[in-house]
């Protein structure tokens, strides 16, 4: 009944000649089938017109969760609304054949590298088809839960693929929990190859809020930085009250290597096929820019505390940040002046600056958690 009211509601807006056309198959007795025919026509068109004058990126703002995208023609500005980011598969591009070091240059000089995507677990992919896992991907906060005694990270460059193509590049990192085959709670007995336990739960994954171009990081000064920033309390002189100031530390030294890992994108990027998983849709690809990992501070245990009165506070205070990460894929060389001063998001947009900006949280024990999902277990409960 519903069809049969939108179809004759549409056929009403038609041209007088096409009621014509109308009338003259009736004679034919041809009428209903025919009109059937050019209304699912006409639907087609309006869907294909729907189609192409929608876009995947808009105007809006990066504040639900979503990235920015600067550095693009006429100082225009693009958001991805976190929604779609959340559909991104996630790779780690792994050379088999080459160490990078962190001044870019390799340990042999053999070409015939093979470069291997590593599929992230559950990132992009729906709850049905993710075997337990949760989409780790995040741009506001990096969970840390206080059942995991070490995280790592290193820095890498995030290309982000739109059907095999190179569409915007960020500054990125690849987090893992470093897990050893015989893993032990002592330290001195952990042995075997250590695997990295990248999607640890969810927020485990961070990537850019804000992406640049390609154009922007094929310039010879872009080079990535990364810091931490701390909050610490200092008493005002005049009223006496508690205010933060920001104090921060290196995370990484500056890395100027990246027109040698684009070489290494561009060789990857030639090799995409059809059958290629990162063949159709979006993908995030991570490059690692160095090989070593760098282990996070860790924050004070959610008990830390020695009394009642601290421990309630504990509590109530469990997920705010301990500290931010920072980093910076830039083509000017500000980035530490710019931490010193406040992140100016009008500097970083002026500049076509990628930035990474997450609060590291401490978080409850994942192993305590009544929703652990079979793929963790192993992980937290040691199983």
């Amino acid at each position: 009944m519903v069809l049969f009211f939108i179809r004759h509601s549409a056929l009403d807006s038609l041209s007088h000649n096409f009621i014509n056309f109308g009338l003259y198959l009736r004679r034919h007795h041809l009428r209903y089938h025919v009109l059937t025919m050019l209304f699912n026509i006409f639907l087609l068109l309006l869907l294909q017109v729907a189609i192409q004058s929608s876009h995947a990126f808009s105007a809006t703002t990066s504040s639900d969760g979503g990235i920015k995208i600067v550095g693009l023609p006429g100082n225009q500005i693009e958001s991805l609304p976190s929604m779609y980011v959340n559909t991104f598969r996630r790779w780690i591009v792994e050379d088999n054949n080459k160490q990078l070091t962190t001044d870019g240059t390799n340990n042999e000089d053999d070409n015939s590298c093979t470069l291997q995507p590593i599929a992230i677990n559950g990132a992009g992919i729906s709850a049905s088809l993710s075997n337990g896992y949760v989409n780790p991907t995040t741009t506001k906060q990096l969970w840390w839960p206080s059942d995991l005694s070490n995280i790592q990270i290193r820095p890498v460059l995030n290309i982000l693929y739109r059907n095999s193509m190179i569409s915007y590049v960020s500054a990125g990192l690849d987090v893992r929990v470093p897990y050893y085959e015989n893993d032990s709670n002592n330290e001195d007995e952990k042995e075997g190859e250590v695997i990295s336990w990248r999607n640890y739960g969810l927020n485990s994954q961070p990537i850019a809020r804000q992406w640049t171009t390609l154009d922007i990081a094929m310039e010879k000064m872009f080079h990535v930085e990364g810091f931490i920033l701390h909050n610490t309390n200092n008493d005002d002189d005049t009223d006496g009250t508690q205010q933060q100031k920001k104090t921060y530390d290196t995370l990484f030294p500056s890395l100027d290597n990246v027109s040698k890992v684009m070489e290494r994108v561009a060789t990857f990027t030639a090799e995409l096929d059809t059958l290629s998983p990162l063949a159709d849709g979006f993908h995030i690809a991570s490059f690692p820019l160095m090989d070593e990992w760098i282990d996070l501070p860790s924050p004070l245990p959610l008990s830390s505390t020695s009394s009642d009165e601290e421990d309630e506070d504990t509590i109530s205070n469990q997920d705010e940040s301990v500290y931010k990460i920072v980093c910076l894929a830039t083509s000017e060389p500000f980035g530490s002046k710019l931490i010193e001063n406040g992140i100016d998001d009008d500097i970083l947009v002026m500049s076509s600056t990628s930035v990474l900006e997450v609060d590291v949280c401490r978080t409850a024990p994942g192993g305590e958690s009544p929703y652990l999902t079979e793929p963790y277990k192993s992980l937290y409960l040691k199983k």
